[in-house]
């Protein structure tokens, strides 16, 4: 009897250090899954010649619908993405109006809202801290038109893919009808407090300036050949304070560096923006 209750405890521990073991890969994997901040591979987008593409469509050189800071409409081409990984299933805030698709990114990534309908009250906060009632903007009118719109839910779903591709001279982008911007958690994030955290994206859009350079000096087809020689994920986002800002340069330089120095040498652009 002594023996069977001496197995019966240690089966349970056993079974208890599993549990334990088990919930600790979960919360691993949601945790790595929290810092890959983009958009699903559904996701959808406009290009300038009128037809709308999936994410996992989007192509470096194609230019897709933004919006100023003054609320103009321009599109603007893709030159690099962050992160793009079709196999990946995560977790997305979803949020709905009902004027259009639920726009869904990752909860660190940030969209455009406000507590008002007024453009002037519009900042770029992170998703998971929209609410139903705040006011965001779609392209709900004739010729794209951004209109404010009432957030009737916000969810939690899985989707497949993460896609988070960078546009030139713009921080913003309209994925799924909505205002979002191209930029997510980064560098600066755990510093800054949330009160100021709009001043982020633009902000981050500046890091981004050497990469825009290299993608008007070399092109289109060279930065999609550089992105396939690349891991999923570039943006250093899982890498610790300012080296997650050097690393996605680290990575581009580190085979590119003569057909670059070539492209200087000779001294033409071969993106005309």
């Amino acid at each position: 009897r002594r023996r069977a209750a001496h197995a019966r405890a240690l089966a349970a521990r056993r079974a208890a250090a599993a549990r334990r073991a088990h919930a600790a890969a979960v919360a691993r994997a949601r945790a790595r899954h929290a810092r890959r901040r983009c958009f699903p591979a559904e996701a959808v987008v406009t290009l300038q010649s009128g037809r709308q593409v999936r994410m996992e469509e989007l192509k470096h050189g194609d230019a897709v619908l933004t919006v100023d800071g003054e609320q103009q409409l321009a599109y603007k081409p893709v030159f690099f993405f962050g992160h793009r990984d079709p196999a990946a299933s995560s977790p997305f805030t979803c949020i709905a109006t009902g004027k259009a698709k639920a726009l869904c990114a990752s909860g660190d990534h940030y969209v455009v809202a406000s507590k008002t309908s007024n453009w002037s009250d519009a900042a770029s906060i992170r998703s998971h801290s929209v609410q139903p009632g705040m006011t965001v903007w779609q392209a709900t009118g004739d010729k794209g038109a951004m209109e404010p719109q009432t957030v009737t839910g916000v969810s939690t779903e899985f989707r497949r893919g993460l896609y988070n591709p960078y546009t030139l001279d713009n921080h913003m982008i309209v994925v799924d009808s909505t205002l979002a911007s191209t930029h997510s958690h980064w560098v600066l994030d755990d510093v800054v407090p949330d009160n100021m955290a709009w001043v982020l994206p633009p902000l981050y859009q500046y890091f981004m300036a050497p990469a825009e350079a290299l993608f008007r000096l070399m092109g289109a087809e060279w930065a999609a050949h550089v992105q396939d020689s690349l891991p999923l994920d570039v943006s250093g986002q899982e890498e610790p304070h300012l080296w997650s800002l050097v690393k996605p340069y680290q990575l581009l330089l580190s085979n590119e560096l003569p057909a670059i120095a070539s492209a200087l040498w000779g001294g033409s652009s071969r993106v005309e923006l």
